[in-house]
C-alpha cells in the first residue's frame, strides 16, 4: 500500500511539478531503469515466449515432449 502511495506522489510530481523537478525525478529514476531495465526486459520476453508456446501446445501445433529449438 505504501508503494502505491509513493508511486502516486511521484506521478503527481511529474505531472504537476516544475520542469526542474521533472528533470530531477527523471534523472533519479533513469539510474534505476539503466540498472534493472535489462532484467525486466528479459522477464517480459520470457513471459511472452512462454505464452506463445502454451498457445501453440493448446492448438496442437507443438507436442509438449517435442524439443522446440
Amino acid at each position: 500500500m505504501a508503494g502505491v502511495v509513493s508511486v502516486a506522489l511521484i506521478v503527481r510530481a511529474l505531472i504537476m511539478g516544475s520542469w526542474l523537478s521533472r528533470l530531477y525525478l527523471l534523472t533519479m529514476y533513469a539510474n534505476y531503469l539503466l540498472f534493472f531495465g535489462p532484467y525486466f526486459v528479459g522477464r517480459l520476453k520470457a513471459f511472452y515466449r512462454r505464452k506463445k508456446f502454451q498457445q501453440e501446445v493448446a492448438a496442437g501445433r507443438v507436442r509438449e515432449d517435442e524439443p522446440t529449438e
